[in-house]
């Protein structure tokens, strides 16, 4: 589906109001043309697409922007000893300062069709049978985290109740999935979307 049908329906859809602006923006909140738009959206790197996209909606305007899929950099000392603080105090365990911290995040996902909930993503996730294992690997904190008000029950998840997670770090997630991968110097490997689990396994023990 074109961009401009795709924001015109979701303009209109809700009451048949009038028709709202229009923005299309990059990564960097730069407004740009559709075809440049289009056009990075079929980039790829390390095997995935590059970018994604969200939409924003107000009372008056509604913008499609940009998300880059693949992040990565340095958090400070201080940001990643909350964020350790943050899982302990979430899931009861303690974190060390030389643990590998692993953040999953998931938006609710509704059916377009039947506006049913879909959690064929989350499900797949918080059953495999490799990530489980992860529980007994003392060199990791790991935690699963759902957005505020959504409340998962096929699996060990915590909510965002606070938005910290969602504040922090995934403000642009995907529904299928988000993760960040934060190591004890600070260096962190961050993606939105649906990602193969082995990749993410062997970049969380080897790096990346």
């Amino acid at each position: 589906m074109k961009l401009d049908l795709l924001l015109f329906l979701i303009s209109t859809s809700l009451f048949g109001q009038i028709q709202k602006k229009e923005y299309i923006l990059d990564e960097d909140d730069k407004i740009i043309m559709q075809s440049e738009f289009e056009k990075k959206l079929g980039e790829y790197v390390d095997n995935a697409t590059k970018y994604s996209y969200v939409i924003i909606n107000t009372d008056s305007t509604i913008t499609a922007k940009l998300v880059t899929r693949i992040s990565t950099g340095n958090i400070s000392k201080a940001k990643r000893d909350d964020l350790a603080a943050h899982l302990g105090k979430t899931t009861g365990k303690k974190v060390s300062s030389n643990q590998t911290l692993l953040v999953y995040f998931f938006y609710p996902d509704y059916d377009k069709s039947s506006g049913m909930m879909n959690e064929l993503c989350i499900r797949n996730y918080v059953n495999n049978n490799k990530i489980k294992r992860l529980s007994k690997e003392k060199e990791i904190a790991h935690a699963t985290f759902t957005a505020k008000d959504y409340k998962f029950g096929g699996g060990k998840t915590f909510e965002d109740a606070s938005d910290y997670i969602k504040q922090n770090f995934f403000m642009h997630g995907s529904h299928c999935g988000n993760y960040i991968i934060v190591r004890p110097d600070g260096s962190y490997y961050k993606m939105y979307g649906e990602h193969h689990k082995d990749k993410m396994l062997d970049k969380l023990k080897n790096g990346w």
